[in-house]
């Protein structure tokens, strides 16, 4: 048996070997031709014929055009072993082809219809990196998305080290931090989060990104993150806040703080919202400390989902940056808002004069209040700034009858109006007053009730003489750091103490902190009126009126 099996292997190789009669450039052109007509036309098995030649011609232009035919013919006829096949010669034969992606493409769509999910999501990953056609790159995106629910975790996870296009990245990314979050293991979600978010990708899968962080619950205690200057010419400042910040939550003990010294630069301030967010998990951030360092880390801290309150920056348009920033003042400008409309739109006020008090509290009313009032069409015709204890206005006084105004705003607190209340009487300017909530106070009427008679202020519905957090504050901080407290030491702790109130409520990630404080928070703080909110609410903004020395509401009046 074993000899005549030699005689017929002896005999087969005398046979001579014949290759396939090599075709001439027109008979490749002619054959290429029928084949992709056989090809458009459904007839798979003909168009085979036709490029089978086609393909192994390799100095024809059309060689890799035929080699895709054909793998597209094979998986037509559902032999998706043949079309892998096809597609491998072809990356062997013509690895510079710009071709490979939409051969990987036909690889992915056989794996997939052959159940090997995993092989066809790397497919689609590389098909992915080799495509620049818009539409096949959504078809492939939206693939991923329908696959990735598929995969198994350790199956997403190797497919995540495959990928290198941000689209495809994101996807695969969310797809493993909902797969984590719902083991339970929210750390490991929180950083593919984290990586994530790092990424350009679509807004919608941003926002799953932020909706799932915001929902993963940090581990250990709660840290609060700060950054500030701690070094360099502006450290005084960035110290302040971190000791208001560190005595509001001594009190508390339910959060840690967590320090970042942005040295007054704003490329530091956006890098460290970045390490607080993705390396600290922190809920929350106070500062910077001034506007050009807290607008660039507002933009980063709202476009990594991380609550970023400002409480010393002046620039109203902070909390405009997105829906996680917050500023502490907002009170103050719905307040300015709603006397401005009521002043314009009801009593029909049209010259505007401004008396205010060169602080943050006089400057941010008188700021907001303009603004409005030129935008209902009135006209600020002066505005006078005065420095803190100040008691002489003559000079004030005096510039502004010469621009003879229908109705003089006054943004200050009680013993402020009193000194310019009388003195506008003294030197017999008789116009209606207006004002804020610092004039919501027993004291003013006391004091000065008959030269603020007929005046009309908003103020929101807390009384701030009815608070000593204030002196609570001050007396505290003496007590631990041996000196009086500066204003940012003030808004620092009032920040702290916003966010510790609302950890023991039970608010324990980012996004339930957000919606907390957009709900509005309302309160009176060491350093004065708090409200949160980033739009004024009728039930808490009202309007009064002093007659006949006692302070009646406008109940009409809602903004």
């Amino acid at each position: 048996m074993f000899r005549l099996f030699l005689v017929l292997l002896i005999a087969l190789s005398c046979i001579p070997y014949h290759e396939p009669p090599k075709l001439t450039s027109e008979e490749i052109e002619l054959s290429f031709s029928r084949g992709r007509l056989y090809y458009d036309q459904g007839d798979y098995g003909k168009a085979i014929d036709e490029l089978s030649g086609v393909a192994r011609s390799l100095a024809s232009v059309h060689a890799d055009d035929a080699q895709l035919l054909l793998a597209r013919c094979y998986y037509a006829l559902d032999d998706y072993s043949a079309a892998l096949k096809e597609v491998v010669k072809l990356e062997k034969r013509f690895p510079d082809s710009p071709l490979l992606g939409s051969a990987k493409l036909v690889a992915a769509e056989s794996y997939l219809a052959r159940g090997e999910l995993a092989k066809a999501g790397a497919a689609y990953v590389d098909a992915l990196a080799l495509t620049r056609d818009e539409r096949t790159v959504d078809a492939i995106l939206t693939q991923l998305g329908r696959l990735s629910g598929r995969l198994s975790l350790e199956e997403l996870y190797a497919l995540r080290k495959r990928c290198r296009v941000s689209s495809a990245k994101a996807i695969i990314l969310l797809s493993i931090a909902e797969r984590e979050t719902k083991r339970g293991e929210g750390e490991a979600a929180r950083a593919v989060l984290t990586e994530l978010l790092q990424l350009e990708t679509e807004a919608k899968i941003r926002e799953r990104a932020q909706h799932l962080m915001g929902h993963i619950k940090a581990p250990g205690a709660a840290r609060i993150g700060m950054i500030a200057p701690l070094s360099g010419e502006y450290s005084i400042y960035g110290d302040a806040l971190r000791r208001g910040i560190e005595l509001a939550l001594s009190k508390y003990r339910n959060a840690e703080l967590v320090v970042f010294d942005s040295r007054g630069d704003p490329v530091e301030a956006v890098r460290g919202v970045a390490e607080l967010a993705q390396g600290h998990h922190v809920i929350a951030i106070i500062g910077p400390v001034f506007t050009r360092t807290a607008i660039p880390a507002a933009v980063k801290a709202d476009y990594l989902g991380i609550p970023l309150i400002s409480p010393t920056a002046t620039d109203e348009r902070i909390g405009s940056l997105g829906e996680y920033i917050f500023q502490l003042d907002n009170g103050l400008r719905h307040q300015a808002v709603q006397i401005a409309n009521y002043a314009v739109q009801k009593e029909g006020f049209t010259k505007f004069a401004i008396i205010y008090p060169e602080d943050g509290y006089g400057r941010s009313l008188t700021t907001a209040f303009s603004l409005e009032v030129k935008r209902l069409g009135g006209e600020i015709v002066v505005a006078l700034p005065y420095e803190s204890e100040k008691t002489d206005f003559k000079e004030e006084i005096d510039t502004l009858k010469v621009y003879t105004p229908d109705v003089i705003f006054i943004p200050a607190y009680a013993d402020d109006v009193i000194m310019i209340s009388t003195q506008l009487r003294y030197y017999e300017v008789e116009v209606p007053l207006l004002g804020g909530n610092g004039w919501k106070s027993l004291r003013l009427l006391a004091l000065a009730g008959e030269y603020v008679e007929g005046g009309i202020f908003s103020a929101f519905d807390v009384n701030p003489d009815t608070s000593d957090i204030g002196d609570q504050f001050a007396r505290m901080y003496r007590e631990r750091y041996g000196e009086d407290p500066m204003k940012q030491s003030a808004q620092g702790f009032d920040a702290a103490r916003l966010i510790a109130k609302a950890i023991a409520l039970g608010v324990d990630n980012p996004r339930a902190l957000r919606d907390y404080l957009d709900a509005g928070v309302l309160s009176v703080g060491a350093s004065g009126l708090i409200y949160t909110a980033k739009q004024p609410s009728s039930d808490q903004v009202r309007l009064y009126r002093v007659h006949e020395g006692r302070v009646e509401e406008i109940p009409w009046w809602r903004g």
